[in-house]
């Protein structure tokens, strides 16, 4: 008895879920230095706001509750981030605010098409990613989540073509001479996209 399952379809999805897990990271501002961590806590932890998302309480909010709660550092969403702008909200006064109130934006997930195989939708996948960086730099932001939307519920794109893909995210990282860097859950420290 066979699983169906071919030794190419079971790599194809190992990559594309550690592809997932990934986060490219941006050069940071000047402004948004992380302060150092203590020896007696090596490191930090950070709310990812889609545990309270469904309260709907706006980014400002997220970053009070996490505050108060204790983290040192928040991953918000994208959207969250989207509608405070359009609600005539400043990205400089937020990223104070984060900043003052002592935390860190380690991480954002945003939901960028940048794997799938329409070029058109790829081409404007990849434009939002690059905003996405742009505003999550201007609250002090370090890392995007790279999950690959549109390749994830159906067949995507073999490993090749997924890696030279996420290579192209990495470069939108990497623009003005910084070098990007994959992480997942630590492994992957320093790594640079192929020369």
């Amino acid at each position: 008895m066979t699983s169906g399952v071919s030794r190419r379809d079971l790599l194809t999805t190992a990559g594309l879920v550690c592809g997932a897990g990934m986060v490219g990271t941006f050069p940071l501002p000047a402004a948004a230095a992380v302060p150092a961590r203590s020896k007696d806590k090596p490191f930090g932890l950070s709310l990812n706001t889609s545990t309270i998302r469904g309260q709907e309480l706006g980014i400002v909010r997220e970053v009070e509750i996490a505050a108060a709660a204790g983290y040192d550092a928040i991953e918000p969403w994208m959207g969250t981030l989207d509608a405070y702008v359009k609600q005539g909200g400043s990205l400089k006064d937020l990223g104070k605010r984060i900043g003052d109130l002592g935390l860190s934006v380690e991480s954002a997930i945003g939901f960028a098409q940048w794997i799938v195989d329409d070029e058109s939708a790829r081409k404007s996948g990849l434009e939002q990613a690059k905003r996405d960086m742009e505003t999550l730099i201007s609250i002090g932001g370090r890392r995007i989540a790279a999950p690959p939307v549109g390749a994830h519920d159906k067949p995507g794109p073999d490993l090749p073509t997924a890696a030279v893909r996420y290579r192209t995210l990495l470069e939108i990282g990497a623009k003005n001479g910084h070098r990007p860097r994959s992480r997942s859950v630590g492994v992957f420290e320093d790594a640079q996209p192929p020369q």
